[in-house]
């Protein structure tokens, strides 16, 4: 027993001898720059956060440090100051360009010793960036920008060439905006509203100069025509025409045309399941041209698809070779069954465009392929629901897959003519045009009495929300996407009650020549 309590009595001596050690030992001293974010701490936003406007943090640093001066430094310059261990900031980020920022915290002691601490941060203030690059066609134009709720944030006039970014003249915290853009053309006054914008979108523009190519008028006379179905010409894309039938029994046909870079014309003629076409040289300078197409020596290619819908129309283009810089419209058609069968021409090819419209349910559906038209076509799997088109409560929700609609509205008085749409890539609830007439001169009687024309809802390939105005992704001259779907939805008097489609009272409009 004696010998148990005297090693109790030791093990408590030497568990006190190592405490006292460690009270007595000498303090680790702190390097003169101690960078632990537990000393001084910035609430209001966190690492990589992206500021806008004005900013609200604050920063503390802990009471024991002996805290003579704290300071917020953004990218080396000094923005806010405090003799305190805490410091409230409210600083407006729009003293500063767009960019990512080190926003640094340092709390200094009166032992000359220095906390800190630091995040990352982007400053994102530009509304939209505008990005305009060559040749402007457009005449004076206002960019006005909004708020959701209609109140406006900034504008600008154009012509404007190069780049520049539009910042908001008030206060806003919204991560979504409207742009409206007022314009002319001719004697209609056009005003486009993109709503629901993310901040930050680039407006580009790409054009190019006028070439100097000129079009120059010619009389193309089609002589000894045979037993047809079908006739296309062409001597270029925008350029050409279709025959179904003839008006006369001279079997003759005149029509009155222009010719370009290319100085050829294309006749394709197609009879029961065959069809054949040669290509007729333009001389310089000529004013008419005589096509003897009662041999055409090539016999045309030939492929079907098989479209779900009641009627419509398809148009062929390509860049045939490269003796033609344009593209050459080689088979137009139009149709009223599902099984559609068209000629080309069988010939060494750059590229294809086809674009093809049909009805189906009520629907017009336009598609553009940067190709031959696919085997089989359907309707897009969308649909939408208009509770209001008034111009002054406009309402549309759409489901399905798509990445925007537009709603147009044309007025009805031709003496002063009006075109509006809206566009958006979610629902539109309750959308009215602000006043602008601080800005820019719109007639509201005019304006008033718009009436609700189309609905389109368009799916793209490669469909860049970020990137205004949204109907340059699809332009027909640069086949900028493939495909391209647009579902129609149009109203009775107005909608595409052409050859080919359904009036709107349902009945099939046949052609007529």
């Amino acid at each position: 027993m004696k010998y148990f309590y005297t090693i109790l009595v030791l093990t408590i001596l030497f568990f006190s001898s190592c405490k006292k050690e460690s009270v007595d030992a000498p303090e680790k001293k702190l390097d003169p720059i101690d960078s632990m974010a537990s000393s001084i701490i910035i609430n209001g936003f966190e690492n990589h956060d992206t500021l806008r406007n004005e900013v609200n943090a604050s920063v503390k640093a802990k009471p024991n440090l002996g805290v003579e001066k704290v300071e917020i430094i953004l990218n080396n310059s000094v923005i806010a100051t405090s003799t305190t261990e805490n410091l409230t900031l409210k600083w407006s980020s729009l003293t500063i360009p767009d960019g990512t920022y080190t926003l640094k915290a340092v709390a200094y002691t009166k032992d000359s010793k220095t906390f800190e601490t630091s995040k990352e941060v982007v400053i994102d203030n530009a509304l939209i960036k505008l990005d305009f690059q060559g040749y402007i066609s457009i005449g004076l134009t206002d960019i006005i920008v909004t708020d959701t709720k209609g109140k406006i944030l900034s504008n600008i006039k154009f012509p404007y060439f190069g780049q520049q970014n539009l910042y908001s003249t008030s206060y806003c915290n919204e991560k979504k905006i409207n742009v409206i853009n007022v314009f002319k053309s001719g004697n209609i006054q056009i005003i486009k509203c993109d709503l629901n914008i993310a901040k930050g979108t680039t407006w580009q523009v790409k054009d190019t100069p006028p070439t100097g190519e000129s079009l120059y008028p010619i009389k193309i006379k089609l002589n000894n025509i045979p037993a047809f179905n079908n006739i296309n010409f062409s001597t270029g894309e925008m350029v050409g025409g279709s025959l179904s039938s003839l008006a006369d029994t001279a079997l003759a046909y005149e029509y009155n045309y222009y010719y370009g870079a290319s100085k050829k014309l294309l006749v394709q003629l197609e009879h029961h399941d065959k069809a054949h076409y040669e290509f007729f040289d333009i001389a310089n300078g000529s004013t008419s041209i005589n096509a003897d197409i009662s041999n055409l020596k090539n016999e045309s290619a030939y492929k079907n698809t098989m479209v779900n819908g009641e009627s419509g129309r398809l148009w062929i283009s390509a860049k045939l070779n490269k003796d033609l810089s344009g593209y050459t419209r080689i088979s137009e058609k139009t149709f009223y069954t599902k099984n559609i069968n068209y000629f080309y021409p069988d010939v060494t090819v750059a590229d294809y465009t086809s674009y093809i419209q049909f009805i189906n349910n009520g629907w017009a559906y336009n598609y553009l392929y940067k190709s031959l038209l696919q085997k089989n076509i359907e309707p897009m799997d969308v649909n939408a629901s208009m509770p209001s088109t008034a111009i002054n409560s406009i309402n549309c929700n759409v489901n399905g897959k798509f990445d925007y609609f537009t709603m147009t509205y044309l007025s009805e008085d031709y003496n002063d003519l009006v075109y509006f749409s809206v566009t958006s890539s979610t629902d539109i609830k309750n959308y009215k045009l602000p006043d602008l007439s601080s800005i820019v001169a719109i007639n509201p009687v005019a304006f008033n009495k718009l009436k609700f024309r189309d609905l389109y809802i368009y799916d793209l390939d490669h469909f860049n929300a970020k990137l205004l105005p949204f109907d340059s992704q699809y332009s027909f001259s640069d086949r900028a996407t493939n495909p391209v779907k647009i579902a129609q939805k149009f109203t009775p008097g107005f909608g595409p009650n052409v050859l080919g489609f359904k009036s709107p009272a349902g009945k099939i409009l046949k052609p007529k020549y």
